[in-house]
């Protein structure tokens, strides 16, 4: 009797663990990668990681005046500082394009990670990192910073290298 009651304890410690991992890392959590502040909008640059992977890239501007902006590119810099406009619009799917009725000043653009990096990799254009670039309607440039892929396709944010 004492054998059966100290597996069915067992057992429910597991499964209660097994549950509690699965609602801790099951449910997806958003990175901040780089967070840009200009005079007519903020924008920031996201990555979503679900189950301990990175499942989604994730573009969001947060409105400061009612301005109109073009759907946002992709700048390649190669080793020497050359750039390779790569469009965004039509080569991958935007997952949901969000434009909130009631909140008009958040605009989120959400792309598959494994889409982004498979379009960036497939690239003919050697490049060291990448950064996006948005264009209002009056052709004014917004970028973000710099971004690049370590060795194992992982993104992440690189030092300048310049000090003082």
């Amino acid at each position: 009797m004492e054998d059966v009651l100290t597996y069915v304890i067992v057992f429910g410690l597991i499964i209660g663990g097994v549950a509690f991992w699965q609602f801790r890392y099951g449910k997806p959590r958003p990175y901040l990668l780089s967070n840009q502040v200009f005079p007519e909008f903020n924008l920031q640059l996201l990555i979503e990681k679900s189950e301990g992977k990175t499942k989604d890239f994730i573009i969001k501007l947060e409105l400061k005046k009612q301005i109109e902006t073009k759907y946002p590119i992709v700048e390649l810099i190669g080793k020497k500082r050359e750039l390779e406009i790569l469009q965004l619009e039509g080569s991958i799917n935007d997952k949901n394009k969000t434009s909130n009725p009631n909140n008009s000043s958040l605009l989120e653009y959400k792309f598959s990670f494994s889409e982004f990096r498979t379009l960036l990799k497939n690239n003919d254009f050697s490049f060291k990192s990448f950064r996006i670039s948005i264009e209002n309607d009056t052709g004014r440039k917004f970028k973000s910073h710099e971004l690049a892929f370590n060795k194992s396709w992982t993104i992440y944010r690189p030092d300048s290298g310049k000090y003082n």
